[in-house]
């Protein structure tokens, strides 16, 4: 049986090579379509709270997707710093729903 929730992505790498992921619908297809949202601007759990983005983006990173993380510092009752998150990989969908 077909997996209805899946979706496909094409991902160039900056040589200009390309391979397909498919990810079902869940959290690390979520913070992928968090990061093709957030452009050259990227995202933060500030952005788009959500639980394991630091996991999510590992995971990412395992299928070849090059993110860069900047650290940004912020101020409140826990001053600190937190992780911006930027695609720098080419990401297109193949197949199916929308962003």
């Amino acid at each position: 049986m077909r997996d209805q929730g899946r979706l496909e992505y094409r991902v160039s790498d900056q040589d200009g090579q390309s391979f397909i992921i498919s990810l079902r619908h869940g959290r690390e297809r979520d913070t992928l379509d968090a990061l093709i949202r957030g452009g050259a601007t990227g995202c933060t759990f500030y952005d788009d709270p959500a639980p394991r983005w630091a996991g999510n983006i590992f995971k990412l990173r395992c299928r070849g997707l090059i993110i860069k993380t900047e650290r940004e510092k912020h101020g409140g009752a826990y001053p600190g710093t937190h992780a911006r998150y930027v695609l720098l990989s080419k990401v297109e969908k193949v197949a199916g729903g929308s962003f």
